[in-house]
């Protein structure tokens, strides 16, 4: 009789928590052991997952007729660039079969994420063609990592390949030691974000260099180890997930890329904290269970025959520009400002 009630409680337990939270334990100081790793326990907490919102949905369908193709034309690879901290210099890229939209009324659609170093991400939400240019303000000497991925209009990172980019460029002289190598797993944050202010909150990052898992029993090589108020759960693939029950004020979020002795990866660049506020603000519309086929045109950007470039710059001082400058070098042009190769008369 004890073993057929063990049996039914793990079969309840299993049957309540999708494949994403690998495990649940309280957090600490130490390592995982073996045991640790594969025994999984509820959320001690009231957090819990949740299933996507219905509007996410439906707008991740009507995506997915595209086909996403993004790269990085300049700089190239490991490229040193003689530019000093107050001269500018450029990112270009190639976008294809992706729209880039924002509607004044319902918000940010589809758009393109740009991260240099741990700096806010530049959410760039429009484009003229498939060439896109943007203007950076000049680094320190030194190494620099830039992270590049499209997402959807809650900051979901698109996952398949071809959709996200990661690059390594330096300023006067390569510095060894103060990036993580190319070949390296190093984490990106993608929510929470400046976008994510209700409940269900959206937690998703991209592990660059994260080698596949699950393919082969015993294959395992990293697990991501996620904090939220001190209740923890550890993930083995890369996938977003929704999650309810939050404290209502400040609520902090902790993202830790461990091996599989439970050690962080290189913890300069794979120990992260996020904190999360919820709003009274009105609900995105990628919230509401009913979008109109008008709401998805408008979000999607495809009633627009003509866009107007602008660019969004998370939790920035800086208001969206909708002006193409006339010239490149113009200083009344404010930094972060999306420009376009202009078009022959």
């Amino acid at each position: 009789m004890l073993v057929g009630l063990l049996v039914a409680l793990l079969l309840h337990f299993f049957s309540a928590f999708p494949v994403s939270a690998l495990s649940n334990f309280s957090s600490d100081e130490g390592g995982l052991n073996n045991e640790e790793l594969v025994e999984s326990k509820p959320f001690e907490g009231g957090l819990q997952e949740v299933s996507p919102p219905v509007g996410t949905e439906k707008i991740r369908e009507r995506l997915g007729r595209y086909h996403p193709q993004l790269s990085l034309l300049s700089p190239s690879q490991e490229e040193i660039l003689l530019k000093g901290i107050n001269e500018k210099w450029e990112l270009v890229f190639n976008l294809s079969d992706w729209p880039l939209a924002e509607d004044a009324e319902l918000g940010l659609g589809p758009h393109l994420v740009v991260q240099v170093d741990d700096d806010h991400p530049i959410r760039i939400a429009s484009s003229v063609g498939q060439r896109i240019v943007i203007p950076m303000d000049g680094l320190n000497p030194g190494t620099h990592r830039i992270g590049a991925y499209l997402a959807f209009p809650w900051g979901e990172a698109l996952k398949e390949p071809g959709t996200s980019i990661q690059s390594r460029i330096s300023f006067f002289k390569k510095t060894e030691g103060t990036q993580p190598d190319l070949d390296q797993p190093w984490l990106t944050v993608v929510s929470p974000s400046t976008l994510t202010f209700k409940e269900p909150l959206l937690i998703d990052t991209l592990i660059w260099n994260a080698p596949l898992q699950g393919l082969k029993e015993g294959d395992d090589r990293w697990r991501l180890n996620i904090i939220i108020n001190g209740d923890s759960f550890l993930m083995d693939r890369q996938e977003a997930i929704w999650v309810k029950g939050l404290d209502s004020g400040t609520n902090v979020v902790q993202f830790q890329l461990l091996d599989t002795f439970g050690e962080l990866i290189d913890p300069i660049f794979n120990n992260q904290l996020r904190l999360f506020n919820s709003s009274d603000a009105e609900d995105p519309i990628w919230l509401d269970s009913i979008l109109s086929p008008n709401d998805l045109f408008k979000l999607l950007g495809e009633n627009d025959e003509s866009k107007v470039t602008s660019l969004s710059k998370d939790q920035s001082g800086f208001e969206n520009q909708f002006t193409l400058p006339k010239e490149k070098d113009d200083p009344s042009i404010a930094k972060y400002e999306l420009l376009f190769p202009l078009q022959p008369k």
